[in-house]
């Protein structure tokens, strides 16, 4: 974005910029990236499915009923939050902390990043897809938890 920015705004000065992949109209909370993640979820050719897609949407509806749904209250977000392993327990009876939590924290989905030659499990979307679909857990939360504490190596 800065690249693109500068070249904008000082074109006297900055005779070529690479701007790759940069959101130059930025938006809050830009819900936009999250249908291109939906998309590579389901992408067969890099490991995703309509059924890893279906998991984890599930797992995170899951979440939110949790978190904002008619049972919400603090021992639903207590027990999520050690579910997941999240340091301090009353963090998710924080609403801003549950948002951020539930929009971005629940598990890491490497989409742009997305390496197939990575070396470490749950590393890209193939080994999560592979894992969801593989997982003898029966609720969808359970597996999103269980790969969130995988991907982070038990550490809060």
């Amino acid at each position: 974005m800065l690249s693109a920015w500068a070249r904008l705004k000082y074109p006297h000065l900055i005779f070529a910029a690479v701007s790759n992949s940069a959101p130059v109209q930025p938006k809050l909370d830009f819900a936009g990236y999250y249908s291109v993640v939906q998309n590579d979820l389901k992408y067969k050719e890099i490991g995703g499915s309509d059924d890893c897609l279906a998991f984890i949407k599930e797992g995170h509806e899951d979440i939110k009923e949790a978190l904002f749904g008619e049972g919400s209250d603090a021992e639903a977000r207590s027990r999520l939050a050690s579910m997941f392993n999240i340091c301090d327990e009353k963090a998710l009876e924080d609403d801003m902390n549950a948002r951020i939590f539930a929009g971005d924290g629940v598990i890491d989905i490497p989409a742009q990043e997305n390496d197939p030659s990575c070396t470490e499990s749950l590393c890209d979307i193939e080994k999560i897809c592979d894992y969801i679909t593989r997982s003898e857990y029966v609720e969808p939360v359970d597996v999103l938890a269980d790969i969130s504490n995988k991907q982070r190596r038990g550490e809060c």
